[in-house]
């Protein structure tokens, strides 16, 4: 598979994530929560429906870390 940073570059990748690490998540957080957070942050920052939402989503899809 392809990873998120060959997917989004390193730039977009990491304010993503630097979010959702930083601001989201918890210390009992576990990967569905990390999905859920970066999406959201991803809709924050990009838009819904955009590109880059959707290839967060496809990758934790591909990983198989889901949504519960």
């Amino acid at each position: 598979g392809v990873s998120i940073i060959e997917r989004l570059g390193p730039e977009k990748a990491g304010k993503i994530f630097f979010i959702t690490l930083t601001q989201r998540l918890m210390e009992l957080s576990n990967f569905s929560d990390a999905r859920r957070e970066a999406i959201d942050v991803c809709f924050m920052l990009y838009g819904y429906n955009s590109q880059e939402c959707n290839d967060v989503q496809l990758s934790f899809d591909e990983v198989k870390i889901l949504e519960f």
